[in-house]
C-alpha cells in the first residue's frame, strides 16, 4: 500500500491518511460570518472522499482582523454551533477537522478602509496593549473551537497576515523584545500558543502554518525558518505547514514549491512537517512523503475538484487546477468557484 493512504500521528491526533486539505477561502459562507450549508457540503465532500484532514477556511478572530467578505469567524460564541455542524459532517467520514484562526493585521479590510487610523495592526505600530487584545482574541477563539469539537487549531502564520508579519524580516523592523532576532520575532506567536496551551489543555493539537520563504534577504531566513521550527517542536506543536509568501505566481507545470527548503528543515529538525503547493498528483505526494514530510496539503486543487482523491485513484493523472487563481475573483463575476465548475452561487455576486 502506498504510504500516501497510511495513518499518521502528529501530537495526540491519530489521521487515516497523509491528505490534508489546506485551508482555502470558499466564499462561501454567510456575510455575518456562519457556515452556510454550500461550505459544508464542500467540507462534507472532501471528506468522502479519502481527505484525511481538512483546516477550516481562516476564520478570524477578531472584527477588525478580518480578511475578506464572509469569512468565517469564531470571535464570538454564538458561531460555536454553526461550526460544530460542519465537524460533525467531517467526522461521519472518519476524517479530522483544524480551525485556522488568523488575525489579517495590515491586510484587515478595516486597514484597506481606513488607511491613517491608529487602530492599524501593523507590526511596527502593535502596542502593548494591542498585543495584549490580540492574545487574548486567540487564546478566546481556540477555546471556542475546542468547544465547536474541532480536533484542534491552527495558528495562521504565513501569507502576510498579523502573525505573518512579526515574523517576518522584511515587515518587523521593532527593536523592542518582539524584533530583531528570530526568536523575538516569533514572540507574540509563541505567547499565544502557550496561551492556547494553558486554556485548551496539554493534549489539544495545536498547529502552524508557516511561510518557508520571504521576499527579501531568504538565504538569511532560512536560519530563522529553523530556529522558529526548532521552538515549535519545544512548545509541543503537533505539525507545521510550510507555505510560503509567492504561492500564486507558480505556473501549472512547477510542482512541490517549497519542497527543497521543507527538506532540509526535516533534516534538522523533528517537528512533523506538512508541505503545501503544488502538490498536484500521487507522485507529487510520494515525492514529498519521501522527503520526509509526514502529510502532503493540498488547496487550490481541492476547490477546484473536492472529489480529487477518488478521481486520481481511478486514473486521473493529475488535478484539472491550472493555477489561474481565479477562484479567488470569479465569485464576484460570475458566482462560480472555479473556471471548470457549472455550478453558480448568485448570491456570491451580491457580496460587497
Amino acid at each position: 500500500m502506498s504510504k500516501i493512504f497510511t495513518p499518521v500521528k502528529l501530537g495526540q491526533l491519530f489521521i487515516k491518511n497523509r491528505i490534508a486539505q489546506s485551508s482555502t477561502q470558499s466564499y462561501l459562507g454567510y456575510p455575518d460570518g456562519r457556515f452556510h450549508e454550500d461550505e459544508i457540503q464542500l467540507a462534507r465532500e472532501m471528506a468522502q472522499n479519502e481527505v484525511g484532514l481538512l483546516f477550516s477556511p481562516h476564520t478570524f478572530v477578531s472584527y477588525d482582523g478580518q480578511a475578506s467578505p464572509c469569512q468565517n469567524r469564531l470571535d464570538d460564541d454564538r458561531f460555536i454551533e454553526n461550526q460544530r455542524k460542519a465537524n460533525d459532517a467531517v467526522h461521519q467520514f472518519g476524517a479530522r477537522r483544524i480551525a485556522q484562526i488568523t488575525h489579517a493585521g495590515r491586510l484587515a479590510i478595516a486597514n484597506a478602509e481606513h488607511p491613517d487610523t491608529s487602530d492599524n495592526l501593523t507590526p511596527d505600530t502593535l502596542t502593548e496593549e494591542q498585543m495584549e487584545r490580540v492574545r487574548g482574541d486567540f487564546i478566546r477563539a481556540a477555546v471556542r473551537a475546542q468547544k465547536a469539537e474541532f480536533d484542534g487549531v491552527e495558528v495562521h502564520c504565513a501569507h502576510g497576515y498579523l502573525l505573518s508579519s512579526m515574523i517576518s524580516p522584511v515587515y518587523n523592523h521593532r527593536t523592542d523584545a518582539y524584533g530583531g532576532s528570530a526568536e523575538n520575532r516569533f514572540r507574540l506567536a509563541e505567547e499565544i500558543i502557550q496561551g492556547i496551551r494553558e486554556a485548551c489543555g496539554p493534549d489539544y493539537p495545536i498547529f502552524i502554518k508557516i511561510n518557508s520563504n520571504v521576499e527579501e534577504n531568504d538565504e538569511a531566513y532560512e536560519a530563522d525558518l529553523l530556529c522558529i521550527l526548532r521552538r515549535c517542536e519545544q512548545l509541543g506543536i503537533a505539525a507545521a505547514e510550510l507555505s510560503g509568501y509567492n504561492f500564486r505566481s507558480f505556473s501549472q507545470e512547477v510542482r512541490d514549491y517549497y519542497l527543497e527548503r521543507a527538506a532540509r528543515m526535516q533534516v534538522q529538525c523533528s517537528l512533523p512537517l506538512i508541505l503545501v503547493g503544488g502538490i498536484k498528483s500521487f507522485a507529487d505526494m510520494e515525492r514529498a512523503l519521501d522527503a520526509g514530510m509526514s502529510m502532503v496539503s493540498i488547496a487550490r486543487g481541492l476547490l477546484c475538484e473536492p472529489d480529487l482523491i477518488t478521481r486520481l485513484k481511478a486514473g486521473q493523472e493529475r488535478t484539472r487546477c491550472i493555477n489561474c487563481n481565479r477562484c479567488s475573483s470569479l465569485w464576484k463575476e460570475n458566482g462560480k468557484r472555479c473556471v471548470f465548475h457549472e455550478k453558480s452561487y448568485p448570491r456570491l455576486m451580491e457580496i460587497t
